[in-house]
């Protein structure tokens, strides 16, 4: 990732670009990064829209890297600045720019044209806190005594092989004598 320095250079950059590009970002896009993104509008859909009216709000990109690059969508997770109550799927943050709980029951893919203003980035610790509330939300904790799956018992092939001609030489019997041909 870019150093912060570089990144507010980059954002003073695309600010002043923003009028002739809509306020839309173009440049390239990485995990842990927080934009305002723009959930309404009949360019670009409509998801959500907050009790305020308001149709843009930060959200922190939890998408892969090469997915941010090739497919033109990232997943994200929105973040509000309404107090909610502290579940699983929440994960605070406060940073220079906005602060707010991450709503991981709310992560969403949207196209990177949603994008607008980059404004920072979680840390580290922070990350590892939103990958482990969307465990959570999508459910993918590994039961602490799980067991592989059993295995097929290894069977006889020869016995499988004349099972099947059994049941293949049945069915052609049984077309034969629904088409009113004798045996």
């Amino acid at each position: 990732m870019m150093e912060s320095i570089d990144k507010q250079k980059f954002y003073d950059y695309e600010t002043a670009r923003a009028s002739a590009l809509d306020g839309r970002v173009v440049h390239d896009i990485h995990r842990g990064e927080i934009y305002f993104y723009q959930f309404t509008g009949k360019e670009v859909g409509c998801e959500m829209r907050g009790e305020s009216g308001v149709d843009r709000r930060p959200c922190v990109i939890v998408s892969n890297e090469k997915a941010n690059t090739l497919t033109g969508l990232v997943t994200v997770v929105p973040m509000t600045s309404k107090d909610k109550p502290p579940i699983p799927t929440r994960v605070p943050f406060s940073g220079k720019i906005v602060h707010g709980t991450f709503l991981c029951e709310q992560v969403i893919t949207i196209s990177n044209e949603r994008l607008l203003n980059f404004c920072g980035e979680v840390d580290a610790g922070t990350m590892k806190k939103i990958d482990a509330a969307l465990r959570v939300q999508l459910d993918l904790m590994a039961p602490s005594s799980a067991t592989p799956p059993a295995l097929p018992a290894v069977t006889d092939t020869c016995a499988l092989q004349a099972e099947l001609d059994f049941y293949k030489r049945s069915y052609f019997e049984l077309v034969d004598r629904l088409a009113g041909k004798k045996s």
